[in-house]
């Protein structure tokens, strides 16, 4: 996704506003002079504000998976301490029929199928590099959020075949990063990072972040989302309340995080001067990629 979004940028794809020759006196009408003025945008090499796309990436890959990585080998230490326990109930479980060995595996490949039809549909509206971007940011967010959920409160794993690596302890940090890498590479598999279901809150970051660009596309991106969500709750990879956590939370990070974007283009404009931190972060980040001379994306 990161690197369909930088080609897009290749044969005017998408147009990015041309930094002004002249240094006026306000340093954001030179970044950005048709936000700030209301004048045209052309087309500028691909390489264009890659540092902002090269710092998301580097944000999701920290945050987003190593940090994540390394807490979920860690509560499986702390689980590992707890002993094996029996699954809890579940009323979905018991009124829906169980699809066994489905796993890991299959929700991965909804995922993945997931962002196939979003990149294509994205790229067609011209909001591939932005909804890639606001999903760096997004996705490492959801991520540190979801640690300190599955660390304090450690739910028994309701997939059966889903078994803790043997022998860890907090005392080896040296073994829980080995193993936390090992869970970057797909070859080591954690259990005790069930509340909440990151997977549906990735579906649902993607799901938010599409239909922001290309709303009259949510018949598909609904049902698969819906139908996604039933197979992981059949699959007994998740409790129906991870699940419904996991969309909770990650609406409301993603509602939240539109607001400011949205914020902070007005403020921008109204008062470039004047912008707080998080204001100026957004502008930016994204300031580049918004379309002018309106203060937001437009969809």
């Amino acid at each position: 996704l990161a690197a369909a979004s930088v080609a897009s940028v290749r044969g005017h794809l998408l147009p990015l506003p041309l930094c002004s020759p002249r240094v006026p006196a306000s340093a954001f009408e030179h970044c950005w002079p048709w936000l700030a003025t209301g004048e045209g945008h052309t087309s500028i090499t691909m390489m264009a504000h890659l540092e902002k796309d090269v710092f998301g990436v580097f944000l999701m890959l920290t945050c987003g998976y190593l940090f994540a990585a390394v807490a979920g080998i860690a509560a499986d230490a702390l689980a590992a301490e707890d002993g094996i326990r029996r699954p809890l109930p579940d009323l979905l479980f018991q009124a829906l029929p169980e699809i066994e060995d489905a796993g890991e595996a299959v929700n991965d490949k909804a995922e993945l199928a997931f962002l196939c039809v979003a990149a294509p549909v994205l790229l067609w509206r011209r909001k591939l590099r932005l909804a890639a971007r606001q999903i760096y940011v997004i996705q490492s967010a959801l991520w540190v959020l979801r640690a300190p959920a599955f660390l304090v409160t450690r739910l028994p794993n309701p997939y059966p075949k889903c078994r803790p690596v043997e022998g860890l302890s907090l005392a080896s940090p040296g073994k829980i990063l080995e193993l936390a890498l090992g869970v970057l590479r797909g070859t080591v598999h954690t259990c005790a990072d069930v509340m909440f279901s990151g997977h549906t809150a990735g579906l649902t970051m993607i799901l938010l972040v599409v239909l922001r660009h290309a709303p009259s596309a949510w018949p598909y991106f609904w049902s698969h989302f819906l139908g996604t969500v039933l197979v992981m709750v059949c699959s007994r990879f998740h409790y129906t309340t991870d699940v419904y956590v996991g969309f909770v939370v990650a609406s409301f990070f993603c509602w939240w995080y539109f607001e400011r974007v949205d914020r902070a283009m007005r403020e921008a404009r109204a008062a470039p001067r004047r912008l707080g931190t998080l204001s100026s972060f957004l502008v930016w980040y994204e300031g580049d990629l918004h379309e002018g001379p309106g203060v937001h994306a437009k969809g």
